[in-house]
């Protein structure tokens, strides 16, 4: 049965500040409750590089409230576990397990490909935007949310939003 989002008492607007797997993942969630968001991101497109590398199966528990999780499900390399040794290979820790909660412990994954299926699906969506090339410089709190002044082609620019999440890594 597919997760149903209970309804908000009140429908914002929120600044994602960071378009990588945090913020894109963020935006879609927001977006699945009818939250409109605006996501600012520095670069000039997704990430070409492997920064993160694994999801938990309670990432992909959060993931499916934004109905995404086949789709994550399928660029994922479910693994066993993960060891984390010393220099001189003395074991610290180990998270080994089945799938716990409907998915497996650890999941593999190239953070561009998960960004740009993450990406997909927020622009396919009426309620987010995404801002290239967009840094944010400034917040201040003010009566009715925060402004956020970015920077964009040199302009700056100062919009008003409910809320802001800080998503930059």
């Amino acid at each position: 049965m597919p997760f149903e989002p209970a309804e908000p008492a009140e429908r914002g607007t929120v600044a994602v500040i960071g378009g990588g797997p945090v913020g894109l993942t963020a935006a879609n969630l927001l977006a699945e409750y009818g939250v409109r968001v605006t996501v600012l991101e520095r670069n000039s497109t997704t990430s070409n590089d492997a920064k993160a590398i694994s999801l938990d199966g309670e990432s992909i528990r959060t993931i499916q409230i934004a109905g995404l999780a086949d789709a994550v499900r399928a660029i994922v390399v479910p693994v066993p576990g993960t060891r984390f040794q010393r220099a001189r290979g003395q074991q610290l820790f180990q998270a080994r397990g089945a799938a716990a909660f409907g998915y497996p412990v650890k999941n593999q994954f190239a953070q561009p490909e998960l960004e740009r299926l993450l990406l997909g699906a927020a622009l396919a969506r009426a309620d987010v935007s995404v801002r290239f090339d967009t840094e944010m410089s400034g917040l201040t709190e003010v009566d009715d949310g925060v402004a956020v002044t970015s920077h964009a082609g040199g302009r700056p620019t100062t919009d008003t939003y409910d809320y802001v999440l800080a998503c930059d890594g």
